[in-house]
């Protein structure tokens, strides 16, 4: 009974966690290039946020990774989303972490990270999850 209780507690992280992720796809998807002016640029050392209640931010190690985080958020595909969280091909970063912007896309940034677990990593992140 347990055990049927943390992995249906675990499902429901990981949903809400990919919902995140689909907000701010979609919030940046919806920016025109007004937002370019308060976007971080290479060489900034930034702070990650989530925009959502989580207090954790999607990395994914890759571009092919992160999009796939998007198609799973899109689709709200549970088992999608577990499986690149167990592959580690995305990773979880506390939010407000310290992060040094390293390369960035029209709508992704890429991060390395500069405390905590995962220091010297780096990933991809939307690019509203740096300030």
């Amino acid at each position: 009974m347990q055990l049927d209780r943390e992995k249906g507690l675990r499902s429901l992280l990981v949903v809400l966690l990919l919902l995140a992720v689909l907000t701010l796809a979609c919030s940046d998807s919806g920016s025109g290039s007004s937002s370019s002016s308060s976007q971080a640029d290479i060489g900034d050392e930034v702070r990650l946020h989530r925009g959502s209640q989580l207090d954790q931010v999607f990395v994914a190690v890759d571009r092919d990774a992160y999009d796939e985080l998007v198609e799973v958020a899109l689709s709200r595909d549970e088992i999608g989303g577990n499986i690149l969280l167990a592959s580690g091909r995305v990773f979880l970063v506390d939010d407000g972490s310290k992060v040094l912007v390293v390369d960035r896309d029209p709508y992704i940034v890429k991060v390395r990270i500069l405390e905590g677990p995962y220091y010297g990593r780096s990933g991809w992140v939307v690019h509203e999850a740096v300030d």
